[in-house]
């Protein structure tokens, strides 16, 4: 029996997340590489990220085929782009305003972490743009899925550590969101299981 669908958020009805949303107003463009399984991952953070950000692209594939539209883009202005990913030319985000001054796309890779660091493998476009991290310590308020990454987080959460450093938003609103998919999802947990997610927060 098909589920009954919000029509305003697209998530079902019982996990409805409208009263947790404010859209958020920022200048650079996010940009996200999408791994097939992700697509109908319910719990996904991209499809979240839609609904909170106006200036946003998602790509969905994973060789370098898949991405051709996106790679023409990139290679014709590397400079205006920048990878949030964690390679060994990773510098923290924060680490110098003039490096980062002429980025106005930041491009996610939404995935687990394998899945992830496969995509960046058969996209070798990715490499010669500007890599970037954040500090060490951040961790993740988002606790309905694991990640055998230490620390990892969602690719929301990567969004708006980005466009706090880039933009100089008030993230508050995109972690009320995230809060929401936290509460709405446990909340349709088996009340052991849903107990074992809330010890985590």
């Amino acid at each position: 029996m098909p589920r009954d669908i919000c029509q305003k958020c697209q998530y079902p009805v019982k996990t409805c997340l409208c009263s947790y949303l404010q859209p958020v107003k920022h200048k650079t463009r996010i940009i996200i590489l999408q791994h097939p399984s992700e697509v109908k991952n319910a719990k996904n953070t991209v499809r979240l990220l839609t609904l909170l950000s106006d200036n946003i692209a998602t790509y969905i594939g994973e060789s370098e085929t898949d991405f051709l539209e996106i790679k023409q883009l990139v290679t014709a202005n590397p400079e205006h782009y920048a990878v949030i990913f964690p390679s060994e030319k990773s510098r923290p985000i924060n680490s110098d305003p003039k490096v980062i001054s002429e980025v106005n796309n930041i491009i996610l890779i939404d995935g687990t972490w394998n899945k992830a660091k496969k995509i960046m493998y058969q996209n070798p476009w990715l490499s010669p743009l500007m890599h970037l991290t954040f500090a060490i310590g951040t961790e993740t308020e988002y606790k309905i899925r694991k990640s055998n990454f230490k620390g990892g987080m969602s690719t929301l959460e990567s969004a708006a550590y980005s466009l706090v450093e880039l933009d100089q938003i008030d993230p508050s609103s995109m972690f009320v969101a995230l809060n929401g998919l936290n509460t709405q999802f446990t909340a349709q947990m088996p009340a052991q299981v849903a107990k074992r997610y809330k010890k985590l927060n």
